[in-house]
């Protein structure tokens, strides 16, 4: 596991509240950037995390 994994999911989510959805405007569904790219990043952390949690569910 990365010793970091924990500050940058952290990171990524705190940024994620920062920033709410704007909602929907004329039937579209809008998101501001910064927490779109912020849940990207989280999204992409799922495999560190599922495998974090495999190595301490082993030990």
């Amino acid at each position: 596991m990365s010793k970091d994994l924990a500050h940058r999911v952290q990171n990524a989510f705190d940024r994620c509240k920062a920033f709410p959805e704007a909602g929907v405007h004329n039937g579209l569904f809008q998101v501001r950037g910064e927490a779109y790219l912020a849940l990207i990043e989280l999204r992409n952390l799922c495999p560190e995390i599922v495998l974090a949690l495999r190595e301490q569910d082993g030990r």
